[in-house]
């Protein structure tokens, strides 16, 4: 996996990156919804991300 800081909700459309279905994608898009996709693996990451770190990869516009 390769892991990107920020990612236009395009770009993982053209990409056909497998983050979540296109119509998730699609829907958030619509919304300006912001999408973070971090690894549940790591402890601590959740709190990080909800504390504002940048621990895993930004889908927005």
């Amino acid at each position: 996996a390769v892991k990107f800081d920020y990612l236009t909700y395009d770009q993982v459309l053209q990409k056909g990156l497998r983050v979540m279905d296109a119509a998730g994608i699609a829907l958030a898009k619509e919304d300006h919804l912001p999408i973070m996709v971090l690894d549940m693996g790591v402890a601590g990451n959740i709190k990080r991300a909800a504390m504002g770190e940048k621990v895993g990869t930004l889908i927005a516009d």
